[in-house]
């Protein structure tokens, strides 16, 4: 149907929900209507106006994006795996050959724990949802804290864009 933001509706009058819908209801509601970015549409423009010789972000962007679709649409186990697959995509960015690298020898102390971080996490992550077998019960999925790499990558991008910015 026609969705009117929460914004305009107040100026109509009070919220009414709760009087319709239950506690566990609503949390289900709201818990389906992610509206959060994953990555921050700034950030994504940014990577879009960059010109380099050397690289071609159209993939990577992409890439972002499919992160925001899979955020907005609560696709908890397809966003470890992109985020993995970034991780893998940038190391000629930064003059290394894998992510490792980047972690252990680039930048400031700050950024490599940063990045030790986006490493390790993301990836113990991702290959325990890509390469778990099946059980016979599962106990409990994947919430939104267990796939937060949101700070990090963002760290990642915004040094990929100095990087590109200083070759010009």
């Amino acid at each position: 149907g026609i969705y009117i933001p929460e914004s305009i509706l107040e100026k109509f009058g009070d919220d009414k929900t709760e009087e319709f819908i239950n506690d566990d209801e609503l949390e289900k509601l709201k818990e389906s209507q992610n509206t959060s970015k994953y990555v921050n549409p700034k950030r994504i423009k940014e990577l879009k106006e960059l010109k380099s010789k050397k690289f071609d972000f159209s993939r990577l962007i992409a890439v972002l994006k499919e992160i925001n679709i899979c955020s907005k649409n609560n696709l908890k186990f397809a966003i470890p795996p992109l985020v993995r697959s970034i991780i893998d995509q940038v190391p000629p960015i930064f003059g290394k050959q894998n992510f490792s690298e980047i972690s252990g020898n680039y930048g400031t102390r700050s950024f490599r724990e940063s990045m030790k971080i986006l490493d390790d996490a993301s990836r113990k992550i991702a290959d325990s949802y890509l390469h778990t077998h099946i059980r016979i019960s599962e106990s409990s999925l994947p919430n939104e804290t267990q796939i937060d790499f949101k700070n990090s990558l963002d760290v990642l991008l915004q040094e990929i864009v100095n990087i590109i910015k200083k070759e010009v």
